[in-house]
């Protein structure tokens, strides 16, 4: 599959790659603070990863797309459609998954990250994850993905994107140069600030 794609493009991930997806993105977040973000130490970032992409596969119409180069799977993104109504039999699994890393703390994590999450009156794309191998950051990949996936939803009549992400980082500067706009905040453990980001696309709708 990976040898059949040229360097460069873009094209969506399948079951098969979801060793290499785990692996790129436990590596893209090696610096940020993902496991204590959940109040746990940074050890326990693969695992929590391997959780998360292991129940969200499972949805109907995700979006999974990744971007190859040297022959390996470098830059990655998963979304879904923000009125994608999860199953609660999908949500009681997504919490087991991890209770047995996280304890009451994915509890926590939910209630915060959910209350605050945008109210969406029209159809929004929602970022679940994104990344991009520490390699080939600052390269442009990632902002290749962010265009790749505006005109897909344009296309698919999407208001605009969701997202949210550790304030302060390096991804959420990029989001801010993008346009995304802070919608909501709010502090987990350790007094990491988490913000719901969002991106209203233009009447005038510019690909570049």
């Amino acid at each position: 599959m990976k040898n059949m794609i040229r360097d460069n493009e873009i094209d969506s991930l399948k079951e098969l790659n979801k060793n290499e997806l785990i692996d790129l993105l436990t590596r893209a977040f090696k610096d940020y603070p993902f496991a204590e973000t959940y109040g746990r130490k940074s050890e326990a970032r693969g695992k929590i990863i391997e959780k998360t992409i292991n129940n969200f596969l499972n949805i109907k119409d995700i979006w999974v797309y990744g971007i190859w180069k040297d022959g390996k799977l470098i830059c990655a993104s998963i979304s879904m459609d923000s009125e994608i109504k999860i199953r609660p039999l999908i949500m009681i699994k997504f919490i087991f998954s991890k209770i047995h890393i996280l304890r009451w703390r994915i509890v926590k994590f939910l209630f915060l990250m959910l209350k605050n999450r945008p109210k969406n009156k029209e159809r929004y794309l929602e970022f679940i994850s994104f990344g991009t191998l520490p390699s080939y950051q600052g390269h442009g990949f990632g902002r290749k993905m962010l265009h790749f996936l505006y005109k897909k939803a344009k296309r698919e009549n999407y208001k605009g994107i969701n997202l949210f992400t550790a304030k302060g980082r390096p991804a959420y500067r990029l989001y801010l140069k993008e346009g995304f706009k802070v919608e909501r905040e709010f502090t987990l453990f350790g007094g990491i600030t988490l913000c719901w980001m969002r991106k209203i696309f233009s009447s005038i709708f510019n690909d570049n």
